[in-house]
């Protein structure tokens, strides 16, 4: 059964055989990344996991924040993936992925706080990679030196899938309250909470247009960055910006967002047409 065959079927389980061609319509592919509990050991190098890890050049430099190194969060090998036509997203080396688990992606001083790299050498070259300690100088009674480890996370294969996305509020259509309800449940069973491209399942607000403002220096922990006589120009150009990543809390990977959240790396379409992955934003949502 080909995507759209089955994405069709979901959709006439799930009672909406009425409006499966608007679904149809607006609906966007995206890769499933689905979390496996294989070994560490019995992953193969550059292999898509989260946790554990990274593969890595041998002169990577490890990225921190304020001296705190960050925790690597996941590895996606490009070319392993089923093929999306016109992403833009490149066929072969691999993403990398890094957070210090401190920002939540509305302050502008949170750059830093997370990191994407892309390494597109020859991937038999990549090492795996102890992260580093911090270390924490304190004066009391003289200066004392503290390490602080970096947070693991349990290693967990991603293997991918191909899959259709929906937003979370269709366009140009109003469904009935039964039938709102029913397309909540959908969306849930399309499953894919950890995803490359499509749409973002967010648990509180979209986040195309904070991303816009926070990037152009507006704080958006309030509502003052909305309200800046600059937002409303800013929001004509939010739709440059698209899903890249997204990563659930996953119970496999012992990986919690506060509660039960979700981290968000979005990337300018003009940033993925040119590979430049280090100009990514992240947000991170919860309950």
């Amino acid at each position: 059964m080909c995507i759209r065959d089955s994405f069709k079927s979901l959709a006439s389980k799930s009672g909406l055989q009425e409006v499966q061609e608007v679904l149809v319509s607006q609906a966007k592919p995206a890769i499933a990344l689905v979390s496996s509990t294989k070994s560490a050991s019995a992953l193969a190098l550059a292999q898509s996991k989260i946790g554990g890890r990274p593969d890595v050049p041998a002169n990577f430099v490890w990225p921190t924040k304020e001296a705190k190194p960050l925790s690597f969060i996941a590895q996606i090998n490009l070319s392993h993936l089923p093929c999306i036509e016109g992403s833009n997203l490149p066929n072969n080396g691999l993403l990398s992925f890094f957070y210090n688990n401190e920002v939540w992606g509305f302050d502008p001083k949170d750059k830093g706080g997370f990191q994407v790299f892309y390494f597109e050498n020859e991937l038999s070259e990549l090492k795996e990679c102890q992260p580093p300690a911090a270390k924490i100088e304190k004066k009391f009674f003289g200066m004392i030196s503290k390490a602080i480890s970096v947070e693991e996370y349990d290693c967990c294969a991603l293997e991918p899938e191909l899959i259709l996305t929906l937003p979370n509020e269709l366009k140009n259509i109003d469904l009935s309250e039964d039938d709102t309800e029913k397309y909540c449940v959908l969306l849930e069973t399309i499953g894919g909470h950890h995803r490359l491209l499509g749409y973002s399942e967010p648990v509180q607000n979209e986040m195309e247009l904070e991303c816009e403002l926070v990037t152009n220096g507006l704080y958006c922990g309030d509502a003052s960055g909305y309200k800046d006589p600059r937002a409303s120009e800013l929001e004509k150009t939010s739709h440059h910006w698209q899903l890249l990543l997204q990563i659930d809390s996953d119970d496999n990977a012992n990986m919690m967002w506060g509660d039960a959240g979700r981290l968000y790396f979005w990337i300018k379409d003009e940033d993925l047409a040119a590979q430049r992955f280090h100009n990514c934003w992240m947000i991170s949502q919860c309950g």
